[in-house]
Parts: C-alpha cells; sequence; structure tokens
C-alpha cells in the first residue's frame, strides 16, 4: 500500500466512524487517480452527507503528511436545500466516486444531482439578458480611455469585465456558469471564437473586450 492510499484509507475510516454519517464521496481531480500507485497529488476533495449538523454545509480543511483534505460536510436537510436551489457547485458532484454509502443515500443523492444538472440552470428572460448585455457595455465604455486611470486599476477593470463578459455568455446561451478560476479553461472548451479572440494580441485590451462582446451579442 502507498503512502497516499495509506493516509487517504486512515481519513476515510476515521469518517466512516462517525454514527453521522451517511456516505462519502471523492470529487474534483482526484477521483479519477489510483492512489495505490502512489499517485501525486496536493489535495483530496470529499463530500460527507450526514444525518444532521447545525448547518447545511460545514467545510473543514486539514492536511496530513503534506496532502490536503478539503472536507464538505452536507446535511440531509442541506442535501435537499442545494438540489431544490440547484446550486451547481454541489450538482457538480454528481460523477462522483462514492466511497461509502449507507441505504444508498450517497448514490440517490448523486442520481439527483444529475438530474438536475442535466436540466440546466434557471433561464433568464430575453428582457433580463438584453438588460445584463446593456449593463456589460456600460461597463466596457468607460475602459474606452485609460485617461484617469492607472496602470494597474486599468488593468484590473478590464478583468473585471472580462470576467462578467465571459459569465454572460453562459448566462445568454442558458448553460452552467462556471466557477471564475474555471472561466478560461471552460471557454477554451465551449467556444473557439472566444478564446482566440483572448489569445490574439494585436488588439488592445479595450479592443479585445469589444470584440467579444459583440460576439456575445451575436450568439442566438
Amino acid at each position: 500500500m502507498s503512502k497516499l492510499s495509506e493516509i487517504f484509507k486512515q481519513e476515510i475510516d476515521l469518517i466512516k466512524k462517525d454514527e453521522n454519517t451517511l456516505g462519502i464521496v471523492l470529487v474534483g481531480s482526484s477521483k479519477d487517480l489510483d492512489f495505490e500507485k502512489g499517485t501525486e497529488i496536493n489535495d483530496i476533495d470529499l463530500f460527507i452527507f450526514t444525518k444532521e449538523q447545525q448547518k447545511d454545509q460545514i467545510r473543514i480543511n486539514k492536511v496530513i503528511s503534506s496532502i490536503e483534505f478539503d472536507l464538505n460536510y452536507i446535511s440531509k436537510q442541506g442535501c435537499n436545500n442545494f438540489i431544490n436551489k440547484k446550486e451547481y457547485f454541489f450538482l457538480k458532484i454528481n460523477d462522483g466516486k462514492i466511497i461509502y454509502d449507507t441505504c444508498d443515500y450517497a448514490k440517490d443523492i448523486l442520481k439527483k444531482c444529475k438530474e438536475a444538472y442535466e436540466k440546466g440552470p434557471e433561464k433568464l428572460s430575453q428582457e433580463e439578458k438584453t438588460n445584463k448585455m446593456i449593463e456589460i457595455n456600460s461597463e466596457i465604455q468607460k475602459l474606452k480611455s485609460k485617461d484617469g486611470f492607472e496602470d494597474f486599476e486599468y488593468n484590473f477593470f478590464v478583468n473585471i469585465a472580462l470576467r462578467d463578459l465571459i459569465i454572460m455568455y453562459y448566462i445568454k446561451n442558458d448553460k452552467w456558469v462556471p466557477k471564475d478560476k474555471k472561466l478560461i479553461k471552460s471557454i477554451k472548451k465551449d467556444d473557439k471564437n472566444i478564446y482566440n479572440i483572448l489569445k490574439n494580441e494585436s488588439f488592445d485590451k479595450y479592443e479585445m473586450l469589444l470584440n467579444i462582446y459583440k460576439y456575445i451579442q451575436k450568439c442566438p
């Protein structure tokens, strides 16, 4: 047994001993790795379903021998609330790897998450989408000139506008909005046109924003 596998097993056994635990699901990039091979890994993400707790979600980070465990404890009530509210972070665990389960509780939750995820997010009306596009356009127009901005300040507002634009792409197309840290990686996969505009070094920053805005505006 590799050191990683041993540490993982010890942590899982510790969680399983708690009578409040209903199920454990391994999520994120680590779910597809073989711990027995001594794979190098920095963090392990676990969702732990519990019978009851004070809050719907309790998040705990712990480090064991340089391996970080990101533990999300979700109560039964929390599971129901997050599914009913279509919380993206929770529905995304639908492809997780079940490590421990009692009475098929975790299996049932993942099934419900998958069903809700595949239905997509709540859709905005055309009027709401139009208003959001107008707001973003106003945000971009303020960046037409660098006058009045310090360089770092201008770059800061450009990045905010870029984030809002990419998020708008997903909203306009009735798709789930990725986490901020995955926006660029996701847009590279979902729309090469936007990604290519981002990579084009011949555009100044204002022109880049304007070109992306015009492209999104034409999206059906």
